[in-house]
């Protein structure tokens, strides 16, 4: 009965032991994946930066375009104003 009850001690005891081997293997694979996994982000984020600071570029770009197509639509805007004043002056004085 007594070396029923050791071989069952021993049976379990390599079943432990086999079990704690495959869970550290798992540790290590797992651990392995997140570095190659962090390498692709760091690498993903280098990407994602590069093309926000280009959107942003084209962007600023953009805005500064339109405000000199405002500034000049004012510009003409104020001479076809003042043109409209001298017009009726003529016209008024023609009358």
């Amino acid at each position: 009965m007594e070396d029923k009850v050791l071989d069952l001690l021993t049976k379990m005891y390599e079943d432990v032991h086999e079990m704690k081997q495959e869970l550290q293997d798992m540790k290590t694979n797992m651990l392995d994946g997140f570095a190659k996994n962090d390498k692709h982000i760091i690498k993903l984020e280098t990407k994602v930066r590069e093309k926000l600071s280009v959107l942003f570029d084209g962007y600023t770009q953009h805005t500064d375009q339109l405000d000199a197509v405002l500034q000049i639509a004012g510009t003409i805007l104020t001479t076809l104003e003042q043109q409209e004043v001298k017009i009726n002056f003529i016209h008024a004085r023609v009358n």
